[in-house]
Protein backbone atom coordinates (compact mmCIF):
# COMPACT_ATOMS: atom_id res chain seq x y z
CA UNK A 1 0.00 0.00 0.00
CA UNK A 2 1.34 3.42 -0.87
CA UNK A 3 2.23 5.97 2.26
CA UNK A 4 -0.79 7.84 3.44
CA UNK A 5 -0.21 10.98 5.33
CA UNK A 6 -3.17 12.16 7.81
CA UNK A 7 -3.87 15.90 5.78
CA UNK A 8 -4.16 13.30 2.67
CA UNK A 9 -7.26 13.52 0.70
CA UNK A 10 -9.51 10.80 1.23
CA UNK A 11 -12.86 11.37 0.12
CA UNK A 12 -14.92 13.79 -2.06
CA UNK A 13 -18.38 14.49 -0.37
CA UNK A 14 -21.10 16.02 -2.29
CA UNK A 15 -23.35 17.63 -0.75
CA UNK A 16 -26.87 16.50 -0.98
CA UNK A 17 -28.55 19.63 -3.00
CA UNK A 18 -32.02 19.61 -1.17
CA UNK A 19 -31.43 23.19 -1.71
CA UNK A 20 -29.06 24.02 -4.67
CA UNK A 21 -26.51 22.50 -7.13
CA UNK A 22 -24.51 19.95 -5.03
CA UNK A 23 -20.49 20.57 -4.14
CA UNK A 24 -17.97 18.21 -3.54
CA UNK A 25 -16.69 18.89 0.07
CA UNK A 26 -12.88 17.28 0.10
CA UNK A 27 -12.06 15.28 3.19
CA UNK A 28 -8.78 13.85 4.76
CA UNK A 29 -8.17 11.05 6.29
CA UNK A 30 -7.81 13.00 9.30
CA UNK A 31 -11.24 14.16 9.13
CA UNK A 32 -12.20 10.94 8.50
CA UNK A 33 -11.40 9.14 10.90
CA UNK A 34 -12.28 11.67 13.69
CA UNK A 35 -16.02 11.90 12.53
CA UNK A 36 -16.15 8.36 12.33
CA UNK A 37 -14.92 7.55 15.96
CA UNK A 38 -16.49 10.26 17.71
CA UNK A 39 -19.83 9.35 16.62
CA UNK A 40 -19.09 5.23 17.60
CA UNK A 41 -17.80 6.99 20.85
CA UNK A 42 -21.26 8.96 21.14
CA UNK A 43 -23.27 5.94 20.70
CA UNK A 44 -21.24 4.27 23.75
CA UNK A 45 -20.43 1.13 21.29
CA UNK A 46 -17.68 -1.32 21.82
CA UNK A 47 -16.63 -4.53 19.78
CA UNK A 48 -19.77 -6.59 21.07
CA UNK A 49 -22.11 -4.41 18.61
CA UNK A 50 -23.49 -5.51 15.54
CA UNK A 51 -24.49 -2.97 13.08
CA UNK A 52 -26.43 -2.87 9.97
CA UNK A 53 -25.94 -0.53 7.29
CA UNK A 54 -28.48 0.26 4.90
CA UNK A 55 -27.31 4.08 4.42
CA UNK A 56 -26.15 4.48 0.38
CA UNK A 57 -22.16 4.80 0.66
CA UNK A 58 -22.22 8.12 -1.46
CA UNK A 59 -23.93 9.23 2.29
CA UNK A 60 -21.28 10.75 4.82
CA UNK A 61 -23.65 8.51 7.18
CA UNK A 62 -23.08 5.44 5.15
CA UNK A 63 -19.43 5.94 4.30
CA UNK A 64 -18.18 7.76 7.34
CA UNK A 65 -20.33 6.89 10.28
CA UNK A 66 -21.20 3.50 9.99
CA UNK A 67 -18.61 1.60 7.73
CA UNK A 68 -15.45 3.50 9.57
CA UNK A 69 -17.63 4.08 13.02
CA UNK A 70 -17.45 0.23 12.84
CA UNK A 71 -13.99 -0.16 12.61
CA UNK A 72 -12.70 2.24 15.01
CA UNK A 73 -14.22 -0.41 17.84
CA UNK A 74 -13.69 -3.30 15.81
CA UNK A 75 -17.33 -4.32 15.79
CA UNK A 76 -19.17 -5.96 13.09
CA UNK A 77 -20.53 -4.49 9.94
CA UNK A 78 -23.54 -5.71 8.08
CA UNK A 79 -23.98 -4.07 4.53
CA UNK A 80 -26.95 -4.36 2.53
CA UNK A 81 -26.93 -3.45 -1.36
CA UNK A 82 -29.88 -1.17 -1.61
CA UNK A 83 -32.26 -0.44 1.32
CA UNK A 84 -35.55 -2.70 1.12
CA UNK A 85 -37.28 -2.78 4.84
CA UNK A 86 -38.21 -6.34 4.92
CA UNK A 87 -34.89 -7.49 3.81
CA UNK A 88 -33.54 -5.01 6.64
CA UNK A 89 -35.45 -6.59 8.92
CA UNK A 90 -35.11 -10.33 8.36
CA UNK A 91 -31.52 -9.36 8.95
CA UNK A 92 -31.96 -7.72 12.19
CA UNK A 93 -33.31 -11.39 13.04
CA UNK A 94 -30.17 -13.26 11.35
CA UNK A 95 -27.48 -11.36 12.94
CA UNK A 96 -28.71 -9.84 16.21
CA UNK A 97 -28.50 -6.12 15.29
CA UNK A 98 -27.57 -4.31 18.16
CA UNK A 99 -26.92 -1.06 15.94
CA UNK A 100 -29.13 0.35 13.53
CA UNK A 101 -29.52 3.94 11.71
CA UNK A 102 -30.83 5.91 8.67
CA UNK A 103 -32.65 9.29 7.79
CA UNK A 104 -36.53 9.15 9.38
CA UNK A 105 -38.19 8.25 6.05
CA UNK A 106 -35.87 4.98 6.01
CA UNK A 107 -36.99 4.26 10.04
CA UNK A 108 -40.73 4.73 9.35
CA UNK A 109 -40.70 2.29 6.77
CA UNK A 110 -39.10 -0.34 9.25
CA UNK A 111 -41.85 0.49 11.78
CA UNK A 112 -44.39 -1.06 8.96
CA UNK A 113 -42.78 -4.41 9.06
CA UNK A 114 -44.50 -6.88 10.72
CA UNK A 115 -41.68 -8.47 12.22
CA UNK A 116 -40.62 -5.32 13.53
CA UNK A 117 -41.05 -6.08 17.00
CA UNK A 118 -39.44 -9.60 17.67
CA UNK A 119 -36.25 -7.72 15.24
CA UNK A 120 -35.64 -4.95 17.12
CA UNK A 121 -35.01 -7.41 20.25
CA UNK A 122 -31.19 -7.14 21.00
CA UNK A 123 -31.41 -3.25 19.61
CA UNK A 124 -29.04 -0.86 21.76
CA UNK A 125 -29.67 2.00 20.43
CA UNK A 126 -31.10 3.58 16.52
CA UNK A 127 -29.35 6.73 15.47
CA UNK A 128 -30.91 8.80 13.24
CA UNK A 129 -30.21 12.31 11.67
CA UNK A 130 -29.67 13.92 8.20
CA UNK A 131 -32.87 15.37 8.39
CA UNK A 132 -34.99 16.75 11.02
CA UNK A 133 -35.97 14.07 13.47
CA UNK A 134 -39.89 14.46 14.01
CA UNK A 135 -41.09 13.51 17.57
CA UNK A 136 -43.79 11.01 16.70
CA UNK A 137 -41.38 9.12 15.49
CA UNK A 138 -38.47 9.49 18.33
CA UNK A 139 -41.75 8.58 20.74
CA UNK A 140 -42.87 5.78 18.60
CA UNK A 141 -39.24 4.17 19.11
CA UNK A 142 -39.30 4.86 22.79
CA UNK A 143 -42.59 3.32 23.39
CA UNK A 144 -40.81 0.11 21.87
CA UNK A 145 -37.83 0.53 24.05
CA UNK A 146 -35.63 1.09 22.08
CA UNK A 147 -32.63 4.17 22.66
CA UNK A 148 -33.01 6.90 20.43
CA UNK A 149 -29.16 8.80 19.04
CA UNK A 150 -29.84 11.94 17.43
CA UNK A 151 -26.90 13.05 15.68
CA UNK A 152 -26.59 16.39 13.80
CA UNK A 153 -23.70 16.85 10.80
CA UNK A 154 -23.37 17.64 7.01
CA UNK A 155 -21.47 16.85 4.31
CA UNK A 156 -18.76 19.53 5.10
CA UNK A 157 -18.64 17.96 8.70
CA UNK A 158 -18.86 14.44 9.68
CA UNK A 159 -19.88 15.19 13.10
CA UNK A 160 -21.14 18.11 14.89
CA UNK A 161 -23.36 17.13 17.82
CA UNK A 162 -25.19 14.41 19.52
CA UNK A 163 -27.36 13.12 21.97
CA UNK A 164 -26.06 10.48 24.97
CA UNK A 165 -27.67 7.18 25.83
CA UNK A 166 -28.73 7.92 29.35
CA UNK A 167 -30.12 11.69 28.55
CA UNK A 168 -33.52 12.52 29.29
CA UNK A 169 -35.38 11.19 26.18
CA UNK A 170 -37.32 14.64 25.78
CA UNK A 171 -33.62 15.66 24.57
CA UNK A 172 -33.68 13.59 21.56
CA UNK A 173 -37.23 14.78 20.20
CA UNK A 174 -36.44 18.39 21.06
CA UNK A 175 -32.55 18.87 20.39
CA UNK A 176 -29.48 17.67 18.51
CA UNK A 177 -27.39 17.38 21.49
CA UNK A 178 -24.36 19.04 22.56
CA UNK A 179 -21.33 19.49 20.30
CA UNK A 180 -18.75 16.33 20.28
CA UNK A 181 -15.64 16.73 21.95
CA UNK A 182 -12.48 18.94 20.63
CA UNK A 183 -14.34 21.22 18.18
CA UNK A 184 -15.65 24.57 18.96
CA UNK A 185 -19.51 25.55 18.26
CA UNK A 186 -21.13 29.14 17.98
CA UNK A 187 -24.10 30.79 16.90
CA UNK A 188 -23.48 33.58 14.87
CA UNK A 189 -25.31 36.56 13.35
CA UNK A 190 -25.27 37.59 9.87
CA UNK A 191 -22.26 39.52 10.70
CA UNK A 192 -20.11 36.86 11.90
CA UNK A 193 -21.23 38.26 15.91
CA UNK A 194 -21.64 35.72 18.60
CA UNK A 195 -25.04 35.85 19.71
CA UNK A 196 -26.89 35.18 23.31
CA UNK A 197 -28.39 31.86 24.73
CA UNK A 198 -31.72 31.10 22.74
CA UNK A 199 -31.13 33.34 20.21
CA UNK A 200 -31.29 32.13 16.36
CA UNK A 201 -28.68 32.50 14.10
CA UNK A 202 -26.48 30.58 12.08
CA UNK A 203 -24.22 27.20 13.54
CA UNK A 204 -20.38 27.99 12.96
CA UNK A 205 -18.12 24.75 13.92
CA UNK A 206 -14.04 24.70 14.45
CA UNK A 207 -12.31 21.83 14.83
CA UNK A 208 -10.94 18.56 13.68
CA UNK A 209 -14.24 17.20 12.17
CA UNK A 210 -14.11 20.49 9.47
CA UNK A 211 -13.70 19.61 5.40
CA UNK A 212 -10.60 21.11 4.29
CA UNK A 213 -12.73 22.97 1.79
CA UNK A 214 -14.47 22.70 -1.42
CA UNK A 215 -12.96 20.44 -4.08
CA UNK A 216 -11.54 23.17 -6.48
CA UNK A 217 -13.80 25.54 -5.20
CA UNK A 218 -11.81 28.03 -3.66
CA UNK A 219 -14.26 31.17 -3.93
CA UNK A 220 -17.10 28.57 -2.23
CA UNK A 221 -14.68 27.52 0.17
CA UNK A 222 -13.58 31.11 1.53
CA UNK A 223 -17.33 31.88 1.35
CA UNK A 224 -17.67 29.02 3.51
CA UNK A 225 -15.06 28.82 5.79
CA UNK A 226 -13.78 32.08 7.55
CA UNK A 227 -10.17 33.32 8.07
CA UNK A 228 -10.50 31.95 11.70
CA UNK A 229 -11.10 28.79 10.68
CA UNK A 230 -15.06 28.56 11.44
CA UNK A 231 -17.04 26.17 9.15
CA UNK A 232 -20.34 28.27 8.36
CA UNK A 233 -22.70 25.25 7.95
CA UNK A 234 -25.99 27.29 6.81
CA UNK A 235 -28.05 25.82 9.38
CA UNK A 236 -30.31 28.26 12.03
CA UNK A 237 -29.69 26.98 15.39
CA UNK A 238 -30.07 28.27 19.23
CA UNK A 239 -28.12 27.13 21.99
CA UNK A 240 -29.90 26.45 25.65
CA UNK A 241 -27.96 26.81 29.12
CA UNK A 242 -26.81 23.48 28.94
CA UNK A 243 -25.25 23.36 25.75
CA UNK A 244 -28.04 21.63 24.21
CA UNK A 245 -28.58 22.62 20.55
CA UNK A 246 -32.16 22.93 18.77
CA UNK A 247 -32.06 23.03 15.17
CA UNK A 248 -34.77 25.47 13.44
CA UNK A 249 -33.65 24.61 9.67
CA UNK A 250 -32.14 26.07 6.98
CA UNK A 251 -30.94 29.81 6.65
CA UNK A 252 -32.33 29.72 3.07
CA UNK A 253 -35.62 28.07 3.97
CA UNK A 254 -36.44 30.80 6.17
CA UNK A 255 -39.69 32.14 5.46
CA UNK A 256 -40.55 35.57 6.24
CA UNK A 257 -43.55 37.18 6.58
CA UNK A 258 -44.24 40.45 7.40
CA UNK A 259 -40.99 41.14 8.92
CA UNK A 260 -41.77 37.66 11.23
CA UNK A 261 -38.93 34.60 10.76
CA UNK A 262 -40.82 31.32 10.53
CA UNK A 263 -38.59 28.40 10.73
CA UNK A 264 -39.91 24.89 8.56
CA UNK A 265 -38.88 22.76 11.53
CA UNK A 266 -41.15 24.04 13.60
CA UNK A 267 -44.26 23.76 11.73
CA UNK A 268 -43.37 20.37 10.39
CA UNK A 269 -43.10 19.14 13.80
CA UNK A 270 -46.59 20.86 15.04
CA UNK A 271 -48.34 18.93 11.15
CA UNK A 272 -46.26 15.41 12.05
CA UNK A 273 -47.93 15.72 15.50
CA UNK A 274 -51.51 15.06 13.23
CA UNK A 275 -52.36 11.18 13.25
CA UNK A 276 -53.06 11.48 9.51
CA UNK A 277 -49.81 13.10 8.29
CA UNK A 278 -47.11 10.75 7.30
CA UNK A 279 -44.67 13.19 6.15
CA UNK A 280 -44.72 17.13 5.40
CA UNK A 281 -42.70 19.93 3.91
CA UNK A 282 -43.05 23.42 4.64
CA UNK A 283 -41.68 26.08 2.23
CA UNK A 284 -41.79 30.06 1.33
CA UNK A 285 -44.94 30.56 -0.57
CA UNK A 286 -44.46 33.90 -2.80
CA UNK A 287 -47.80 36.69 -1.29
CA UNK A 288 -48.08 39.98 -2.56
CA UNK A 289 -49.27 41.27 0.83
CA UNK A 290 -46.78 39.38 3.22
CA UNK A 291 -44.04 39.24 1.09
CA UNK A 292 -44.10 35.30 1.69
CA UNK A 293 -46.98 33.00 3.31
CA UNK A 294 -46.76 29.35 4.68
CA UNK A 295 -47.01 26.32 2.53
CA UNK A 296 -47.42 22.95 3.29
CA UNK A 297 -47.07 19.49 1.10
CA UNK A 298 -48.25 16.60 2.84
CA UNK A 299 -48.37 12.80 2.30
CA UNK A 300 -50.84 11.27 3.84
CA UNK A 301 -50.53 8.04 5.92
CA UNK A 302 -51.62 4.82 4.09
CA UNK A 303 -55.18 4.07 3.36
CA UNK A 304 -55.85 7.67 3.77
CA UNK A 305 -57.31 9.61 0.22
CA UNK A 306 -58.23 12.91 1.81
CA UNK A 307 -58.65 15.60 4.61
CA UNK A 308 -59.44 19.16 4.49
CA UNK A 309 -56.90 21.78 4.81
CA UNK A 310 -59.23 23.51 7.88
CA UNK A 311 -58.51 20.21 9.58
CA UNK A 312 -55.26 20.84 9.22
CA UNK A 313 -55.28 24.57 9.91
CA UNK A 314 -57.22 24.06 13.05
CA UNK A 315 -54.85 21.56 14.36
CA UNK A 316 -51.80 23.65 13.75
CA UNK A 317 -53.75 26.80 15.62
CA UNK A 318 -53.95 25.37 18.26
CA UNK A 319 -50.26 24.68 18.94
CA UNK A 320 -48.48 27.50 17.19
CA UNK A 321 -48.65 31.23 16.52
CA UNK A 322 -51.13 31.97 13.70
CA UNK A 323 -48.62 33.58 11.77
CA UNK A 324 -47.40 30.49 11.87
CA UNK A 325 -49.96 28.21 10.06
CA UNK A 326 -49.35 27.13 6.70
CA UNK A 327 -52.44 28.49 4.57
CA UNK A 328 -51.17 27.45 1.24
CA UNK A 329 -51.62 23.14 1.05
CA UNK A 330 -50.96 20.45 -1.33
CA UNK A 331 -51.30 16.84 -0.87
CA UNK A 332 -48.45 14.58 -2.57
CA UNK A 333 -48.56 10.78 -3.12
CA UNK A 334 -44.64 11.37 -1.81
CA UNK A 335 -41.81 13.44 -2.39
CA UNK A 336 -39.20 13.78 -4.64
CA UNK A 337 -35.86 12.83 -2.49
CA UNK A 338 -32.27 12.85 -2.60
CA UNK A 339 -30.28 9.65 -3.20
CA UNK A 340 -29.51 10.52 0.88
CA UNK A 341 -33.86 10.22 1.93
CA UNK A 342 -33.55 13.69 2.00
CA UNK A 343 -36.95 15.64 0.80
CA UNK A 344 -35.83 18.11 -2.42
CA UNK A 345 -37.34 21.50 -0.86
CA UNK A 346 -36.34 23.06 -4.39
CA UNK A 347 -39.16 20.62 -5.91
CA UNK A 348 -41.66 21.14 -2.94
CA UNK A 349 -41.52 24.80 -3.98
CA UNK A 350 -42.27 24.24 -7.25
CA UNK A 351 -45.39 22.98 -6.81
CA UNK A 352 -46.73 26.69 -5.32
CA UNK A 353 -46.02 28.07 -8.57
Amino acid sequence: MPPVKASDLFLIQFTSGTTGKAKGAAMSHRVALNGAWLRAVAADADETDVWINPVPLNHMGGAISLVLGCMTVGACYVVMNRFDPAQFVRLMHLCGATRIGGVPTMIYALLDQPGWAAAARDLRSVGSGGAQVPRPLIERLLEDGVTVIVAFAQSECPMISSTLPGEAPVLAAERVGRPIAHTQVKICDRDGRTLQVGEVGEICVRGPVVMDGYFRMPEATAATIDADGFLHTGDLASLDAEGYIRVHGRSRDVIIRGGENIYPAEVEDCLLAHPDVQAVAVVAVPDTRWGQIVGAAVQLREGLSAIEPDELEAHAAERIAHFKVPRRWRFVESFPLTPSGKIRKVEVEALFV
